[in-house]
């Protein structure tokens, strides 16, 4: 199979976004006088958006659903609390960088596709130096979020390659769902937050590997001339 652009996922996969996500929960929490949660909590609520990460807080800290004026309120303080911390509480993976630069020298197109507000996801990657390795960024306000096949067919087109020949880089069982919709092979790194991928639900061509510098080791070889082929 031909690959010819590389979509990652952010959060969990390219960077340890968890503190900073973790603390900004604590902010919104505090607010509506709830009390704190635990970073496990907080990682396993990771991967859908923000407005589910909020609802989902809110409801471990109340003990029933939030009603929509409250995951309202509780994002807004959400949002708030994130724009101060994302930043200071997000730090690539060990050989996340490393794998870009590679890639970027070889002129393989990368994008990155996450559930995560576009304007935090622009920030991080640009307080993190990678922006400039990469074709575009696209968050979950830009259209539609993962599991729909969307993000990763846009990313595509913004990398001015077919919609069909992409590889989708993640951590979680979303990421898997959204690569099987959209027809494309997902290689995942463990370690990430969410619900971790079911190796029996992976697409063709897909497989897991302990960290990215274990993903890199396979990947690398593999990339001739700006594109990837993968064995079957």
């Amino acid at each position: 199979m031909r690959v010819e652009c590389i979509a990652f996922d952010l959060d969990g996969t390219l960077i340890d976004s968890l503190p900073g996500l973790a603390e900004a929960v604590a902010a919104m929490r505090t607010r509506c006088g709830l009390g704190a949660a635990a970073q496990a909590s907080v990682a396993s609520w990771i991967g859908r958006g923000t407005r589910v990460l909020v609802t989902r807080a809110l409801q471990d800290g109340l003990g029933r659903d939030p009603d929509a004026d409250e995951v309202e309120r509780g994002h807004a303080m959400f949002v708030e609390a994130y724009g101060r911390t994302c930043e200071s509480g997000s730090s690539l993976r060990p050989g996340a960088r490393e794998l870009l630069l590679r890639l970027f020298a070889l002129g393989v197109p990368c994008a990155i596709t996450t559930n995560k507000l576009e304007s935090f996801a622009v920030q991080i990657a640009t307080r993190l130096n990678i922006d400039s390795l990469l074709k575009t960024v696209i968050g979950g306000d830009t259209g539609e979020r993962k599991p729909s096949p969307w993000m990763l067919h846009e990313a595509a087109r913004r990398c001015g390659v077919d919609p069909g020949r992409g590889l989708l880089i993640g951590d979680s069982m979303i990421d898997v769902e959204t690569a099987a919709a959209a027809r494309w092979p997902v290689w995942l790194v463990d370690g990430g937050y969410g619900t971790p991928g079911s190796a029996a639900a992976l697409p063709p061509a897909s497989r897991r590997f302990r960290d990215v510098p274990d993903l890199a080791h396979e990947l690398l070889p593999l990339v001739q001339a700006g594109a990837v082929t993968l064995p079957k």
